[in-house]
């Protein structure tokens, strides 16, 4: 939602207008990634039995 914000802004300078939405893209993707391996370590913890 903020890069939305952001990138309204931005419409005057198109090469930062890319930049932010990449970078912002990328983000968004790594934090997917990160969340999945975290929920999956989560779940093979309470298929194995380990609580924290």
């Amino acid at each position: 939602m903020a890069t939305g914000v952001v990138v309204l802004f931005l419409r005057s300078s198109p090469i930062l207008f890319w930049g932010v939405l990449l970078v912002s893209a990328a983000l968004l993707a790594a934090l997917s990634v990160l969340g999945a391996i975290v929920a999956d370590r989560a779940a093979r913890g309470i298929r194995d039995g380990v609580a924290d």
